[in-house]
């Protein structure tokens, strides 16, 4: 009971130091350039600390907790000799080992997906980019300042797709940016359309603006013929007027999630 107690306390200091220094961290160095910096040493030192802090414990303790596991064991060994015992329960303890590794290996199979959720608990469902509001789906992994871009990517784990995608390094990710000016935007259709091949057009409003989308094929950099992918997909949006900006490069089956994003966004004054 005292050592369940200990590991108890452990985990909720290490856990309100974890969140206090990430609170600081958000609060004083949010808008700065350095915030991600700082984040990780908030990190860093949160790890150090505690664990500096359970060692130093365990050498102050090392004597008394060797005594009192040797007592445990000995008595743990006499119960079983006068009292062993059900099959069942032994049964059960040892399957009961293996949870630990079920657990790490299902999560590895959808690693992606859940890396989306938690960036969801950190970031929340709804982003606020100037005067737009974006709802993002769950599995989608989230960078953003919480002011004016967000980016995101979207995996799929081995769970959904099976293994052999990764096996031929052809994962199939995608990575897609929002971002929202605080005045006339910083792109135009001449500028970003110039020397690309449409493939295809779409418009749709959001709030009291139009936004356009061009499904292109870059130009080669060094001006050579580029061999189509139809499979991938290349999209620009932006709205009219210019302050509204989106981009996906990715498989082109989620191209369409892009979009019902995108027809989702609302605009306040």
């Amino acid at each position: 009971m005292k050592k369940a107690l200990f590991v108890l306390i452990f985990w909720v200091a290490y856990l309100c130091i974890f969140a206090i220094l990430l609170y600081l961290v958000e609060t004083l160095f949010r808008h700065t350039p350095y915030y991600y910096s700082m984040a990780d040493l908030a990190v860093v030192f949160a790890n150090v600390f505690m664990f500096s802090v359970f060692m130093f414990y365990r050498a102050r303790t090392r004597d008394a907790w060797i005594k009192a596991e040797a007592e445990r064991w000995l008595q743990l060994r006499s119960g079983e000799r006068s009292n062993p015992a059900p099959p069942w329960r032994k049964r059960l303890v040892k399957r009961l080992l293996w949870l630990p590794t079920a657990i790490v290996l299902a999560s590895a199979l959808f690693l992606p997906e859940i890396a989306g959720v938690l960036s969801h608990v950190w970031h929340g469902r709804t982003l606020i980019l100037q005067r737009f509001h974006v709802r993002t789906p769950l599995t989608w992994i989230l960078e953003t300042d919480e002011r004016s871009y967000c980016w995101a990517f979207i995996g799929k784990g081995i769970g959904r797709i099976g293994i052999t995608p990764y096996l031929h390094q052809e994962p199939p990710f995608s990575e897609i940016l929002f971002y929202a000016a605080s005045d006339r935007g910083f792109v135009r259709d001449e500028v970003y359309l110039e020397k690309v091949q449409i493939l295809s057009q779409r418009s749709m409003r959001v709030g009291d603006r139009t936004l356009n989308c061009w499904d292109i094929v870059p130009p080669h950099p060094r001006n050579e013929a580029v061999k189509l992918d139809y499979s991938l997909a290349d999209i620009g949006c932006e709205s009219m007027p210019y302050d509204f900006w989106a981009h996906f490069s990715g498989p082109r089956t989620d191209s369409e999630l892009f979009y019902d994003t995108l027809r989702n966004v609302t605009v306040t004054k």
